[in-house]
């Protein structure tokens, strides 16, 4: 009985060192200071391409006449909301948009597909997790394997594999 007694305070006492020295589930930046924050609200996740700057929520109708013609068009019914989405594809980049009934066409997504596109802060497919903190700093909020920079309506989704960024996305956010 001394022995299940000794075999089970070990136990208890493995598990409460595994949780104490454990990452917290939910963590909160007590270290962002009003700076940090006060910049994060300051910055601009636009996308720009050849002179033509989008925004989030933008009309596409606007964007659309700078850009060349797209190379193609993906169109479906919307599972969210009563509508249409839609998927143009440039050099580069995607460009998503929604058209709810009786409203116009609206930009919600821009994803750059490769190395030949930058963000307007020089961040493309293949820059160093550096690059990312230089250019939009550490006020970023990881999310299943995403730093998530948002500004407005806008939420700029960086993925990185191996310290290098994979994938680059602006993402229209309900405020």
């Amino acid at each position: 009985m001394k022995q299940f007694h000794k075999i089970l305070l070990t136990g208890i006492l493995a598990v409460c060192l595994g949780i104490i020295s454990a990452p917290p589930i939910f963590a909160w930046d007590w270290n962002k200071t009003e700076a940090a924050k006060s910049t994060e609200e300051d910055m601009d996740l636009a996308f720009t391409f050849q002179k033509t700057t989008i925004h989030m929520d933008d009309e596409a109708e606007t964007i659309f006449k700078t850009l060349k013609k797209s190379e193609e068009c993906f169109e479906q019914e919307s599972c969210s909301y009563q509508g249409v989405d839609r998927t143009y594809t440039y050099d580069g980049f995607e460009l998503g948009t929604y058209t709810m009934t009786g409203q116009s066409e609206k930009i919600k997504r821009v994803a750059i597909l490769d190395n030949s596109v930058a963000t307007p802060e020089g961040l493309t497919i293949g820059s160093g997790f550096e690059d990312m903190v230089s250019a939009y700093g550490s006020g970023y909020e990881k999310e299943d394997g995403c730093y998530c920079y948002t500004a407005g309506n806008t939420q700029l989704k960086i993925e990185t594999e191996r310290g290098n960024v994979s994938a680059i996305v602006y993402e229209l956010t309900a405020e």
